[in-house]
């Protein structure tokens, strides 16, 4: 039998040139549709991320890369699925599974259908909000990250495997030798010091294009792939230099800390560890220093950067 999907997949470089396109799951998805009993609306593309995400009507389906990619060594399939009934239980407002499985063609591709959330990505309008608005928004996303770190570890994922993706990573191979050798003896450093009871599941990615503004100034909270083990300080970085934008008076608003040097220090070691690590510090040094990765002398001179942004009032 003819496979559905036409695409060679071996490695990230073939993965991310598919994941995005409409036209290279038509039919994949069609048939994943078929198999689950829910009608079928073509796709239409969603912000992208490394799975392969499309809205269909009143759903969305997320594809998730099959082991070809070699994206990681997790299950990022199994890890969301868990993650979202967790959720669920203990009221974190998150999409329910209508259906989830396996389709077999060309590769095994894993799926989720969800309903589509009408609401608006909170990178961006945050800011436009009123004071009294914001608040409340801050409130419910403290409540909710209250909530996920109840969740308890998952089988197969270990704080191990999270320092090991962040020292290994190649996005740190943007910066100089120098940046490169600071951020493995801080990352060792401050792995030989971390209490392994205050570990916890945390989210991962708490971007804006992950906190949707629904009716009535609610939050909802989607994507989970990236969820792991590890400090609650590892959601603090997605979320002040994503959903937050660095707006220093958000931040301040919502952690309610009295020192902004001491704030930094105890954040810029969870941004070396998160996983998107590299790319926060690529940002960083074009927004704040306005320079390339390649020209950042060192982490200092980020970290310096940063206490200066963060003490804005």
């Amino acid at each position: 039998m003819m496979s559905l999907f036409q695409h060679e997949i071996n490695g990230f470089a073939t993965w991310s040139r598919v994941f995005h396109d409409p036209s290279a799951w038509y039919d994949v998805a069609g048939a994943m549709y078929t198999e689950s009993g829910i009608t079928y609306q073509g796709l239409t593309p969603l912000s992208p991320g490394t799975n392969a995400v499309f809205r269909s009507g009143d759903t969305v389906i997320k594809i998730f890369a099959p082991v070809e990619a070699a994206m990681s060594d997790r299950d990022d399939y199994s890890v969301e699925l868990m993650a979202l009934e967790e959720a669920a239980k203990r009221g974190v407002p998150v999409p329910a599974v209508l259906r989830s499985g396996t389709f077999r063609d060309r590769y095994p591709f894993n799926y989720i259908i969800m309903p589509f959330i009408h609401g608006q990505e909170l990178g961006g309008i945050l800011q436009q909000q009123d004071v009294e608005e914001q608040d409340a928004i801050l409130d419910q996303i403290r409540s909710m990250l209250v909530r996920l770190h109840e969740i308890p570890p998952f089988p197969g994922d270990t704080f191990a495997k999270v320092f090991q993706r962040a020292l290994h990573n190649d996005r740190w191979l943007l910066f100089n030798p120098q940046v490169r050798s600071e951020v493995s003896t801080t990352l060792l450093r401050y792995f030989n010091q971390i209490d392994l009871q205050t570990l916890v599941f945390v989210h991962g990615d708490l971007t804006g294009e992950n906190l949707l503004l629904v009716s009535e100034n609610r939050i909802r909270l989607i994507d989970f792939a990236d969820a792991c083990i590890a400090p609650p300080g590892y959601d603090d970085v997605a979320l002040v230099l994503g959903a937050f934008d660095l707006d220093s008076r958000l931040v301040w608003r919502y952690y309610r800390f009295g020192d902004p040097v001491l704030f930094v220090d105890s954040l810029f070691p969870h941004i070396l560890l998160h996983d998107f690590g590299g790319g926060y510090l690529r940002d960083l040094a074009a927004k704040l220093l306005n320079l390339d990765p390649g020209e950042v002398s060192s982490l200092a001179q980020i970290r310096e950067a940063l206490i200066r942004q963060i003490s804005i009032q």
